[in-house]
């Protein structure tokens, strides 16, 4: 265990995380829509709790 937190802390001395804070990046130019990451099969069902209205 005592190597575990060795190897932990080592990491963060070292910045090897990286930061939640950090500025996000997309491959989505700006004003785009990204493409769904989940697609759906076919004939499946979502309940109308979860679809969005329209805008």
């Amino acid at each position: 265990m005592l190597d575990s937190l060795v190897r932990v802390s080592r990491r963060v001395a070292y910045n090897h995380y990286a930061s939640i804070l950090a500025e996000a990046r997309s491959s989505v130019p700006v004003g785009r829509i990204a493409p769904r990451a989940i697609t759906l099969p076919e004939g499946s069902y979502i309940p109308k709790a979860f679809i969005r209205p329209p805008k």
